[in-house]
């Protein structure tokens, strides 16, 4: 995460030392969901739910998510899902818990709606909330192989389940429980 250079005192630390375990356990947890992801060819996103199901032909899995940002390459634009009133009210609830990171780390970006980031914070700020969130995995959406209808999003062949790619849009945490 951008400082202002030179800048290291113990919030600084704290928050280094934090985001470095995540980044660990984003990594692990990414690697060890690429198997399950690469069982399947569709998805589909039930933002009112929030659920996420995973398909190829009559095999399914639906995982409980919560959705935490949108982030637009182009402007390098990055908005907290609880900020973004084109997601449902309760996701938008589950997605609110990420404040708490202001509190953990002293840090306004986990309470400011939207703000510019880079490629590489895009993947800081995912470790930070799987971290905070608890979640399994982190599931990223590209934006041209979605379709958006009323609250769902579907796809076909679309599963980035590591590495930003440039045309990120949604991201999920795919949670512990099962259907």
């Amino acid at each position: 995460m951008r400082r202002h250079e030179g800048h290291t005192d113990a919030v600084d630390k704290a928050f280094d030392q934090l985001l470095e375990i995540a980044v660990r356990e984003y990594s692990e947890k990414q690697k060890a969901m690429e198997p399950q992801l690469a069982r399947f060819s569709q998805w589909h996103v039930d933002l009112g739910a929030p659920m996420l199901t995973l398909s190829k032909g009559t095999d399914s899995q639906t995982l409980s998510i919560t959705p935490f940002a949108t982030y637009l390459p182009a402007s390098r634009n990055w908005l907290w899902a609880w900020a973004n009133d084109q997601i449902p009210e309760r996701a938008r609830h589950k997605s609110a818990q990420l404040k708490r990171l202001t509190d953990k780390t002293q840090y306004r970006i986990f309470v400011s709606p939207s703000f510019e980031a880079t490629a590489e914070e895009v993947d800081e700020l995912c470790a930070l909330a799987l971290n905070e969130l608890i979640g399994r995995a982190v599931f990223k959406a590209k934006d041209n192989a979605m379709a958006l209808s009323g609250d769902r999003l579907s796809a076909n062949s679309a599963l980035v389940s590591d590495a930003c790619a440039s045309a990120l849009r949604g991201f999920f945490s795919a949670a512990q429980r099962e259907r």
